[in-house]
């Protein structure tokens, strides 16, 4: 049997993470204030609380929103609770957008809303910038302050005093995230701080000790000098290599001089036994779908509903986590997505508070917008600290992210920004005709004479892009007039968020396609014929190759199979084992003759099937396949 080829999955049930983090522009500023969302955000479908009304709860995430303040879901009332920013104690005023705070209190039996008994803040990091790049599609910067990695992007980052095209090598900023599987921080908020003094200006940052000798030890590849710092809850009172803390201090000559050392214990450290724990952040350390850690919590994700239902988890991942803390591990009932990679910029239409609908539009069509309580509204153009959907009025020109999330499109994000005749929508293909248009989300536009990128940025000719094209690619396409007809459109990767695939190590050698193993090239030309490679890349004990259309495949140095960054929408579950790679990617040489004879029995009804649901889109294409053909002929 010839194997089917491998599909992408629709991007919105890959990998649709809502982060209350902000965009672009220099909106979003610190401080309080600002109007209520209660009238936007009705409660979420589902389990709403996730069955822990009226019991103690403590929730670690970013705030989305005030009026008291939102944090994973839920407004809490702040009045009555003790409030400490950096360790020192504050007021709501000092709480912001998009930073990450851990709430304590009590929530409702409606499961949206809650009191605050206490609210904590300590950014991650506080420093000069001391470098800075610009990733090639322009979405993400990444940034070196104190020897730490931050991704700061443009419509995925708070920014206070400052914006992503404003920030520069020397400003001190001070910023809150969460740290990936690879050490980098994604940003959610980034705030400029006073200018910088040697010796003076404060500084901050969270890691792990190495290197102790005496009283100085090192922090990533930072020296601290702990010979008149204040240490506090550390074990036994003494540093340890191994422990992660919280150094703060000044810059003199490079080195990190530490007031203060405090113990890092992360959002568990506040979360009590047998009560009810959420925790927001990345994914890392992954084994599985069941386990895994966000935060540096531990999760046990055996029984948890997932939402999406096809959410896909990994590294790196922007998660909510839900459950009951037993002491050790986080028993999650729920995890949530919580970014999203459908992207939308075009003016609103209509604006209905009381459904929490905004609609965006577009030559070919317009697009609606859900939101809730969940979803985080930043203001670049005129600066409100807290902007709702009240606030919103129909042709202001917006810039969403969102899920699809079962029948509607959910915003985890709504950026108002100036006005721009430009549209952009990334989402996955719907349909498509060869050579002509494309639909994403129903909205259809022209190809004729765009440009066209691979999914690693390369140009690429129309004939390229539409032989490597399938249905469910994740699609970037920007129409700059408004007419209907993309100027640009580039394939993106579906599973990854702006900046996580830029900035490689210098370990990571690339090669060409040409310079792979035979046996790598006859796997991808089995499981993936007639897709191209954009670019591969070799490091001491793998090979990875990424094809055209942005699938990403990871190689021993034997020429195994090791991932496949590939997740099947329902109408193709079992197009991996069809074409040999099981479920984490791995070939799956090792299944027993039954096994394999019912893989091919599965494969063969799964392939006609797929045959009998693409006859009405091959019929509908015949006329154009049929004379590009005859084309190619002549040519």
């Amino acid at each position: 049997m010839i194997p089917a080829p491998l599909r992408l999955a629709a991007c919105a049930t890959i990998l649709a993470l809502i982060v209350a983090c902000g965009g672009g522009g220099g909106g979003g500023g610190g401080g309080g204030g600002g109007g209520d969302l209660a009238a936007a955000a009705p409660p979420p479908s589902g389990d709403g609380g996730g069955g822990i009304g009226g019991t103690g709860l403590t929730s670690s995430g970013t705030i989305n929103g005030t009026g008291s303040i939102f944090v994973n879901g839920v407004r809490f009332e702040v009045d009555e609770a003790e409030i400490t920013v950096n360790g020192e104690s504050a007021s709501e005023a000092e709480l912001g957008l998009g930073m990450v705070v851990t709430v304590t209190g009590t929530v409702d039996d409606d499961g949206a809303n809650g009191s605050a008994e206490r609210v904590t803040f300590a950014a991650e990091l506080k420093g000069p910038i001391d470098s800075l790049e610009l990733n090639a599609d322009g979405t993400t910067l990444q940034l070196t302050i104190l020897g730490r990695r931050v991704l700061a992007e443009r419509t995925g980052t708070v920014f206070a005093g400052v914006s992503f095209t404003t920030l520069a090598v020397g400003d001190v900023v001070e910023v809150s995230g969460y740290e990936a599987a690879d050490g980098r921080l994604r940003a959610t908020r980034i705030d400029r701080d006073d200018d910088f003094l040697p010796g003076q200006s404060s500084v901050s940052v969270k890691g792990v000790v190495t290197g102790l000798a005496g009283t100085s030890f090192l922090l990533g590849d930072r020296t601290v000098d702990a010979a008149n710092a204040t240490l506090q809850n550390l074990p036994e009172d003494a540093l340890a290599d191994g422990q992660r803390v919280e150094v703060r201090g000044t810059l003199q000559d490079g080195t990190l001089v530490a007031e203060r050392i405090s113990r890092d214990d992360g959002p568990g450290g506040r979360f009590t036994a047998g009560e009810a724990a959420r925790v927001e952040g990345a994914v890392a350390g992954y084994l599985d779908d069941a386990s895994f850690s966000v935060a540096g919590v531990p999760v046990d994700a055996t029984s948890a509903v997932r939402e999406p239902t096809d959410l896909a988890l990994r590294n790196g991942a922007i998660v909510e986590v839900d459950g009951s803390w037993d002491g050790s591990v986080l028993v999650a009932s729920r995890v949530q997505a919580r970014r999203g990679r459908i992207k939308l910029e075009a003016p609103a239409t209509a604006v209905d508070v009381a459904t929490g609908i905004v609609t965006l539009g577009y030559a070919g069509g317009s697009i609606e917008l859900a939101t809730d309580n969940r979803t985080l509204f930043d203001d670049d153009r005129d600066g409100l600290p807290f902007l709702t959907i009240q606030d919103l009025r129909s042709g202001d020109y917006l810039e969403a992210e969102a899920v699809q999330d079962g029948a509607r499109l959910l915003a985890t994000r709504i950026d108002r920004d100036e006005d721009d005749v430009e549209r952009l929508l990334q989402a996955p293909v719907e349909a498509f005709m060869n050579g002509s248009s494309l639909t994403l989300l129903g909205v259809t536009f022209s190809t004729t004479g765009a440009a066209f990128e691979n999914a690693v940025d390369d140009d690429i000719g129309a004939a390229a892009f539409y032989a490597n094209l399938e249905p469910g690619a994740l699609v970037k396409v920007e129409d700059d007039n408004n007419d209907g007809t993309a100027d640009e459109v580039e394939f993106e990767f579906a599973a990854v968020l702006d900046g996580d695939r830029d900035f490689r190590d210098d370990d990571d050698e690339p090669i060409t396609g040409a310079e792979l193993p035979q046996v790598i090239l006859d796997s991808i030309a089995t499981n993936f014929p007639g897709r191209d490679i954009a670019i591969a890349y070799r490091d001491e004990d793998e090979y990875e190759v990424v094809l055209v259309s942005g699938i990403e495949l990871t190689f021993d140095l034997a020429g195994n199979l090791l991932e496949a960054d590939i997740d099947s929408n329902e109408d193709d579950d079992d197009s991996a084992d069809d074409n040999g790679i099981d479920e984490d990617g791995a070939d799956d040489d090792d299944a027993d003759d039954a096994d394999d004879d019912s893989a091919d029995d599965d494969g063969a009804a799964d392939e006609a099937e797929e045959d009998e649901a693409e006859e009405d889109e091959v019929e509908e294409n015949e006329v154009e396949e049929e004379s590009e053909e005859e084309d190619a002929s002549e040519d």
